[in-house]
């Protein structure tokens, strides 16, 4: 249908012909060739409603185009204002297959504005490059001015070249070890502890002056700028010298890193919306391998003697404290005495002037912090103690159970749509638990999975549990996901109730009927039915890059297309306010008289 409608547009063409292929599909158009690629434009369900897009799949034929010389012209269709939206043809090749489902954005008000001015609209989305619309009678004077709509300064120069300035500057930048002072006061101005500062700083330090940046430069030098780098900074630590470092780290190389590059964007004036940090007081994750240590662990009583004095200054939090009174070339050892006097008010009565004093002079401050004796009090590890795990079993009988919950639950968001449950909008510290960036705070807590996706874990083990259950009953996935006993193996009953923590839709019909149903995909079925599934397809409702209501979904669909008679078919993947929206649209544009309430 899109083909067509393209065609049709090209009608009056002097010279036009379509040489091969259904979508994507090879043209000639007035003496050029090119690739085209349509799809139609759909809500991004965003908070922002404005915000439109399309998604691109995986597809082997997008490989040939990848190798062509030929220019790819991607189109989104708004089939409702009549207008195409183009992106820049070189940059959207080059996004082609990197990942499960590449989105690219557009802006409804701006399809509207093309459509009642009939010409062609920009718009600058930042970090997605500018888009154009245009009514469809502009199609043929767009594909015959490509290089006019988008111009592109670009071109490959080879690695190293002096015409690569901007590349050569930013490396440089990047490999200056003295730029370590701007790591140091971006992660101090967002609220990072001393010690999370002086490890990463470490890292940083450690990849600069022992050339491990520089063993792998052409990784960098592949790109133009800073804000660049950031695209590979996972596969930089796969690299046989950084792997190794990396994981004994806890992923601190990488983290640093990351860190050491967002903070070179803000300096130099990168874009600074898409870096700004989320302080979150509900949730602190600790940023490396130190921090994590540092939990639930009683300094002073690890080293407290008969006597009741104070052997060693071990507690972190006093040590950044101290830090910049001592760690200095002029030391402060009055306000240091007094810094210990208000940290620690009555708690060491024996302890005397020379003993402070004695104690403060024997901090290294190369490596003030220490590996604890005792992991913790045994009070405060029996309640870090893990007691119970996750259990998922799928509809086929297939168990996915793991020692540790965490890797139970990011399996089973990485078999089952990453892209889709994002869409979900489930988040946790302001953080959606999956999504394409690192978030500047808790990138400790997120995991890297395939396709370019983060997920977020720094949750605890019965809230990883209802997130598993909320995107089972979204996506109809049919999970049974447990609480087990990690001493007995059986079952635990869930303390928290799922119904209490999810949102669920309420209708009340004109006649007084009621439906609450705990699945919310049941809801909006019923309601199409009541409405009449081919006069809701007539309002062409979007789902998932096609009508709601549909006789052949795609094969990603099918299980999550349920019947509602007459041969047709309802896409319920989609979170619960989607599917708030589009029962208020149908309730709405057919005149339901229904009463609609998102519980």
């Amino acid at each position: 249908m899109l083909q067509q409608i393209f065609i049709d547009s090209l009608s009056n063409a002097r010279d036009f012909e379509v040489i091969d292929g259904l979508n994507p599909f090879h043209i000639k158009l007035n003496g050029k060739e090119m690739y085209i690629y349509i799809k139609n434009l759909s809500s991004a369900y965003f908070s922002n409603t404005d915000v439109w897009r399309i998604q691109l799949p995986i597809r082997d034929d997008f490989e040939e185009i990848k190798g062509s010389p030929l220019d790819f012209v991607l189109l989104g269709y708004d089939g409702e204002n009549d207008v195409y939206t183009a992106w820049n043809p070189k940059w959207a090749k080059q996004r082609l297959n990197i990942a499960e489902s590449v989105s690219f954005y557009s802006r409804y008000t701006l399809q509207v504005e093309a459509a009642e001015t009939e010409e062609f609209k920009r718009k600058s989305l930042n970090n997605d490059g500018e888009v154009i619309s245009f009514p469809r009678t502009h199609l043929e004077f767009l594909l015959n001015n490509l290089k006019v709509f988008f111009k592109d300064d670009s071109d490959y120069v080879a690695i190293g070249s002096k015409k690569r300035q901007e590349a050569n500057e930013s490396y440089r930048v990047f490999t200056d070890p003295k730029n370590i002072q701007i790591l140091e006061a971006h992660m101090s101005n967002n609220g990072y502890s001393q010690s999370a500062i002086s490890n990463y700083c470490k890292l940083m330090r450690v990849m600069l002056n022992e050339g491990l940046i520089n063993q792998y430069r052409k990784l960098f030098l592949a790109y133009d700028t800073i804000e660049e780098y950031l695209k590979i900074v996972s596969e930089f630590c796969t690299q046989p010298l950084i792997k190794e470092r990396n994981e004994r780290s806890h992923n601190g190389y990488s983290a640093a890193l990351r860190m050491y590059l967002k903070a070179l964007c803000l300096h130099y004036e990168a874009d600074s919306e898409k870096y700004e940090t989320h302080p979150d007081d509900d949730i602190d994750i600790p940023s490396t391998e130190t921090e994590i240590e540092n939990i639930a662990i009683d300094w002073e009583q690890e080293f407290t003697d008969k006597s009741g004095k104070l052997t060693k200054i071990a507690n972190p939090e006093l040590i950044d404290k101290l830090r910049p009174l001592l760690d200095v070339e002029y030391k402060s050892l009055p306000a240091a005495l007094n810094t210990i006097t208000a940290f620690y008010g009555d708690k060491f009565p024996n302890m005397q002037f020379s003993d402070w004093v004695k104690l403060l002079n024997a901090i290294n401050w190369e490596t003030p912090y220490i590996k604890p004796i005792h992991k913790a009090t045994t009070e405060t590890a029996k309640s870090k103690t893990k007691t119970v795990t996750l259990r998922v079993i799928y509809p086929d009988g297939r168990v996915v159970q793991y020692p540790k919950a965490t890797d139970t639950y990011v399996t089973v968001i990485e078999e089952n749509c990453p892209d889709l449950i994002n869409e979900l909008g489930i988040v946790h510290a302001g953080v959606n638990i999956v999504q394409r960036e690192l978030d500047s705070k808790y990138e400790g807590g997120q995991r890297e999975i395939s396709g370019g996706w983060y997920v977020f874990t720094n949750t605890n083990t019965p809230k990883k549990r209802l997130d598993l259950i909320q995107i089972s009953d979204a996506l109809d996935l049919g999970l049974q996901v447990d609480l087990i006993s990690v001493t007995t193996g059986e079952v635990v009953e869930a303390e928290d109730k799922t119904s209490s923590s999810r949102q669920t839709i309420k209708v009340t019909f004109p006649d007084g009927r009621v439906i609450q149903h705990t699945r919310v995909l049941k809801t909006l079925i019923e309601v199409v039915i009541y409405a009449g599934p081919e006069k809701v397809r007539g309002l062409n409702i979007i789902c998932c890059a096609d009508n709601l209501i549909l006789k052949n979904p795609a094969p990603r669909y099918v299980q999550p297309s349920k019947p509602v008679g007459g041969g047709w078919l309802c896409n319920t993947c989609s979170g619960t306010p989607t599917k708030y929206e589009q029962i208020l649209q149908i309730n709405k544009e057919l005149g339901l008289g229904l009463k609609v309430e998102l519980i």
